[in-house]
C-alpha cells in the first residue's frame, strides 16, 4: 500500500533466478503476495533471505475465492495514482522497477483495444505471463477496457492450447 492508502499491484517473476527474485521483494516491499503453494514456497524462502516481513498467503492456482461475507473494499481510483509496479527482466543487471500509474494502464488498454477493434463479445485465450507488459497491457487490461472476457491457463502448455481454444472459442489469441 502506497503512502496515500492506495493498493499497488506488483506482479512477480517467480521463474526468475533467486538473486534477481530477491532484490524485487526487496525493493518493492510487499505487504502481502498471494501464491500457489508451489511458489508459496520460494517466495518464504526470498523473504528469509531478505528479512522481508511480506505476508504470504496461498492460494489455488485456479483461482482466489472469497469467503462468504468477506468484505468488498470499494475504492476512489485516481487516474494519477501508482497502480502497478512491474519490474524488467534483469537481462542487463537488477530488474528495474517501473511504477505505472492508473491513467498509464487504461490508456495502454484503450489504445490496444481500440486497434484490435475489440468489444464486450470478445474473449482472449492469453498464455502470457502477468509479470510481462504484454501480459497486462496487451491481453489482459484491453480485454477488460473493451468489456470483454479472458481465459488465463495456469500456464503454458502446448498440449493444452488447442484444446482450450476448442473449449472456450475464443475470438483473439495472444
Amino acid at each position: 500500500m502506497g503512502d496515500g492508502g492506495w493498493v499497488v499491484v506488483a506482479p512477480f517473476n517467480l521463474l526468475a533466478q533467486d538473486s534477481q527474485l530477491d532484490h524485487v521483494v526487496t525493493h518493492a516491499a510487499p505487504r502481502v503476495v498471494f501464491a500457489t503453494a508451489e511458489h508459496a514456497r520460494r517466495l518464504t524462502a526470498a523473504c528469509a533471505r531478505t528479512g522481508a516481513t511480506t505476508r504470504i498467503i496461498e492460494v489455488p492456482a485456479d483461482g482466489l475465492q472469497l469467503a462468504p461475507g468477506a468484505p468488498h473494499v470499494k475504492a476512489t481510483v485516481v487516474a494519477e495514482q501508482p497502480a502497478m509496479l512491474m519490474y524488467t527482466s534483469g537481462t542487463t543487471g537488477v530488474p528495474k522497477g517501473v511504477l505505472l500509474t492508473h491513467a498509464n494502464m487504461l490508456y495502454a488498454g484503450s489504445a490496444v483495444a481500440h486497434h484490435q477493434q475489440l468489444s464486450a463479445t470478445d474473449r482472449v485465450l492469453s498464455s502470457l505471463p502477468l509479470y510481462h507488459i504484454n501480459g497486462q497491457c496487451i491481453a489482459t487490461a484491453s480485454t477488460l477496457v473493451a468489456g470483454g472476457s479472458l481465459i488465463l491457463p495456469y500456464r503454458f502448455s502446448v498440449s493444452n492450447w488447442w484444446p482450450l481454444v476448442e473449449r472456450y472459442a475464443p475470438t483473439w489469441l495472444n
